[in-house]
């Protein structure tokens, strides 16, 4: 089994931890943070996001061999996504007027990751 692919048997943290790779949070954030939050370029972190979820499925594929497709589509679509919204909140009017909901998202979905492990590799 592949270093980052959940198992059934992992503990809770070990799971949530094997889900969004490092690297590709800390290239968000490198990127979040070079773009001023006063700038009209927010457009290049809402890019740099799409990106990064696609990038997300690639690294964990090819680079980490994580074979189930639940793991790889949860983090690409959902995980990573909901957790760049919640860096994010700050750039976008709409989303600070109702930053509860990025954040009741990102709470949820913490709770259900663990759900995703597959009960055989797929």
């Amino acid at each position: 089994m592949a270093e980052r692919q959940v198992a059934e048997s992992d503990p809770y943290l070990e799971k949530l931890k094997k889900l969004v790779p490092t690297e590709v949070s800390a290239a968000f954030l490198a990127i979040n943070s070079l773009v001023p939050l006063d700038s009209d370029r927010n457009f290049v972190v809402e890019a740099a996001a799409i990106v990064l979820a696609v990038v997300c499925w690639f690294y964990l594929r090819r680079l980490q061999n994580v074979t189930a497709v639940r793991q790889l589509i949860f983090t690409s679509l959902i995980a990573f996504p909901v957790w760049a919204m919640n860096i994010m909140i700050s750039r976008f009017d709409w989303l600070v007027a109702n930053s509860y909901v990025p954040s009741c998202i990102l709470i949820i979905v913490t709770v259900i990751a663990p759900l995703i492990s597959p009960a055989t590799n797929e």
